[in-house]
């Protein structure tokens, strides 16, 4: 059995009572939100995020890059491919601000959609995209991906993108995800194929600075079996022969796959 959140402290409770993350997202939470349910499982929330969060978002996601395993390896070039970065690390090692939004996006996507798990994120994965390139298709098959039907959240911040999802039939529907948007999928559709088809380097918010520009995709999991494997899952290169084999030999109700840097 995986293991599950760990156990609140009433130490932890009280730093939850009196951390000014929290109060400022009480304070600028937007009023905006949008919900549309897009299958049973698979959830748009427009303007989850308020402009204050995003700001706070960006900032922290730029400070967390300049870090050692930020988005660069050693040698200045980004760790993911050649024009995008990745960050992969437990929620309780980032800004409480994090969890608390996912968790936000999570509450809302499960009250209209009863199809929608509940998560408890263990993982947040930062994506920065510098280049019009997007993702290719995939599914979330990986040990690190999230235990279950557990929702994997998804906030974007900065630069649009089109973000496609195929659906059992091998229909696609293309979303327009704009600075701000939650798209959540889990339960039914947590192992549905997706992909980031363009980012949209011309459309960004108008508080994002021209030098900045950038997708900043965070992207939280529940994902208790991997705890403390971090380092492990931090590298992971899709352009590689066996993430191409392991997506296409994958059926449905199969394990999870065990991540391979060989």
């Amino acid at each position: 059995m995986a293991p599950g959140p760990p156990l609140m402290t009433v130490t932890t409770i009280i730093a939850m009572i009196f951390d000014t993350d929290a109060f400022s997202l009480h304070r600028h939470q937007s009023p905006q939100a949008d919900v549309t349910v897009l299958a049973p499982g698979l959830v748009l929330v427009r303007n989850a995020l308020s402009e204050p969060e995003q700001k706070q978002l960006a900032t922290q996601a730029q400070r967390l890059g300049r870090r050692k395993n930020g988005f660069r390896k050693a040698d200045g070039t980004y760790n993911a491919d050649a024009a995008r970065g990745r960050i992969y690390e437990r929620t309780t090692l980032l800004p409480r601000c994090f969890r608390s939004l996912c968790m936000r996006a999570v509450s809302v996507a499960m009250k209209e959609d009863e199809a929608m798990p509940s998560c408890e994120p263990s993982h947040c994965l930062i994506n920065c995209y510098t280049s019009t390139k997007g993702l290719l298709w995939h599914r979330d098959i990986y040990a690190n991906d999230g235990d279950d039907d557990h929702p994997i959240v998804n906030l974007s911040v900065g630069a649009s993108c089109i973000f496609g999802v195929e659906d059992d039939r091998g229909h696609t529907r293309k979303v327009h995800l704009r600075s701000g948007d939650a798209l959540l999928f889990g339960g039914p559709q947590r192992f549905a194929k997706h992909a980031v088809l363009k980012v949209m380097l011309d459309e960004t918010p108008a508080w994002m600075r021209p030098e900045d520009c950038c997708r900043l995709s965070f992207t939280f999991r529940e994902a208790w079996s991997v705890l403390g494997q971090e380092a492990h899952y931090r590298e992971f290169q899709t352009a590689r022969r066996w993430f191409e084999e392991t997506q296409r030999k994958w059926r449905p109700g199969g394990a999870l796959v065990s991540v391979d840097h060989a």
